[in-house]
């Protein structure tokens, strides 16, 4: 069972944005996106939500086409957080995260929609925030209730396993977090793997990426330019054909992670007049 994609490439017009790509995630497994603006980090993941349909190739859910499965079902097990929310109605917060519910025979409207999005609300420590409009939110309040309305859309809030796989994928959920919350949204996103749940996320920070990831697709110019766990895939000849700088790869002494350092660009002294 996993979402995967196969030979999958997308183009717009003459202009080809992903690149006969493979890429797959099981359930109970984290696997990262990585590489520079423009890689073709988002475009993939909306190919393999069912949001764009590849130009060629095919994503394949548990073994079925993606495009072959009904809309509301697949809403049920595969959830998308992006990276910015467009939602920009006068709804609260506990509104918001019953959206996750519509695809459930409650409809948000029931008492187990009701629990379940408020564990939601309490696993992504925005409990407090039920009755508070969505778009007085800051940036990163919002990006909390982004993903615990995913969880609740695919049941995935709190310890409990299901007999259902479930994916959640995730466009840098942390980009608008503080240090604290981003640490603890990628420590959510591993406890929720540990439940069954497949998880595929874009992010830019490497470190992050070796602590908290299975895998990593490494991406620039919507090429593969190195697939595999992170500790081998991310080495300094794959990050400078990725990112065009050089970076140096440190191994912590204590911890025994690796810790990657960009080197500054050597510039020619100006000429003396």
């Amino acid at each position: 069972m996993s979402l995967r994609a196969h030979e999958v490439s997308y183009r717009i017009g003459e202009v080809e944005l992903l690149h006969e790509l493979d890429v797959g995630v099981a359930p109970g497994r984290v696997v990262a996106l990585l590489g520079p603006n423009g890689a073709g980090k988002s475009t993939l993941l909306r190919v393999l939500s069912g949001e764009l349909r590849p130009s060629r190739g095919v994503v394949e859910l548990d073994g079925a086409p993606l495009h072959a499965i009904d809309a509301a079902a697949l809403a049920r097990i595969r959830a998308v957080v992006p990276q910015h929310s467009r939602l920009d109605f006068g709804f609260s917060v506990l509104e918001v995260v019953l959206l996750g519910r519509l695809p459930h025979p409650g409809r948000g409207e029931s008492r187990e929609d009701l629990e379940i999005a408020m564990a939601a609300l309490q696993q992504c420590d925005v409990a407090h925030l039920p009755t508070r409009q969505f778009t007085s939110l800051s940036g990163g309040e919002r990006q909390r209730v982004a993903l615990a309305r995913a969880l609740a859309q695919i049941d995935a809030a709190g310890d409990k396993k299901h007999d259902c796989v479930r994916y959640l994928l995730l466009d840098e959920p942390t980009a608008s977090l503080d240090l604290s919350h981003a640490w603890s949204t990628l420590e959510r996103l591993r406890s929720i793997a540990a439940n069954g749940v497949g998880v595929i996320v874009a992010v830019h920070d490497l470190g992050a990426a070796v602590r908290f990831a299975d895998e990593v697709l490494l991406l620039a110019r919507g090429r593969r330019v190195a697939a595999g766990p992170a500790r081998r895939a991310l080495s300094p000849e794959c990050l400078h054909r990725a990112f065009d700088i050089e970076i140096e790869v440190v191994t912590h002494p204590s911890e025994g992670w690796p810790m990657f350092f960009p080197r500054p660009c050597r510039t020619e002294p100006s000429p003396q007049k």
